[in-house]
């Protein structure tokens, strides 16, 4: 089963800073780079195997609170997807998703930014077409650093690693890190963990909504 493979790779402490967002940026020049970005995954070998099992990571809007001061060093979402990347099995996918707001709220990345996932072997990037509920779907496990979508993660119960800080942290089945070295071992605690255990944790949602 591709998606037991053992983790590998131990993670290094690396320090990020956090990059200043340019709100100047015309919008659909960022558009139109996360599109010739995807036109490079599709036109190269960058494609996925076709038995990998993937894990999606939702970048969270930025400038925000769910990412400064929340997230901590994970305010720098580049780190966490070169950590996770570097913690998963090489028949894992990394799935980074945009959010759809960056664009809808005129706060184009910074140039070059959806490149750094390109270069990253076993990343692709989502289409800009495919519905955050696609998106989860086909996901084996998610990552975030808060987000509707973590929490619609853990409603269905996905494998969830949560960066962030927020109240999920604490949820039943959920694995929280607040450091990029801590995620090696928390993934693989994750990944290793029988699908019950997500199944029951899911369930604490309905019966507190059945009780009152």
């Amino acid at each position: 089963d591709v998606c037991s493979s053992d983790l590998h790779g131990a993670i290094r402490p690396r320090k990020y800073s956090a990059r200043r967002l340019d709100p100047a940026r015309v919008l659909h020049r960022s558009r139109s780079e996360i599109q010739r970005v995807m036109w490079q995954w599709h036109t190269t070998s960058k494609s996925r195997p076709q038995q990998s099992c993937n894990l999606l990571f939702p970048l969270a809007y930025q400038p925000e609170e769910s990412t400064s001061p929340r997230a901590g060093e994970f305010v720098d979402q580049e780190l966490a997807v070169d950590a996770i990347r570097t913690a998963l099995p090489p028949t894992w996918t990394l799935r980074v998703r945009e959010h759809p707001h960056q664009f809808q709220r005129h706060r184009p990345r910074a140039s070059g930014y959806y490149k750094h996932f390109y270069r990253r072997s076993g990343v692709e990037l989502v289409p800009l077409t495919e519905s955050p509920l696609e998106s989860l779907r086909s996901a084996d496990a998610v990552a975030a650093v808060g987000g509707s979508l973590s929490i619609a993660a853990w409603k269905a119960a996905k494998p969830l690693l949560l960066l962030g800080h927020t109240l999920l942290k604490v949820a039943p089945g959920v694995r929280h890190v607040s450091e990029a070295e801590m995620i090696q071992p928390r993934l693989q605690e994750l990944l290793a963990a029988p699908q019950t255990e997500f199944t029951q944790a899911s369930r604490v949602l309905f019966e507190i909504g059945r009780a009152h």
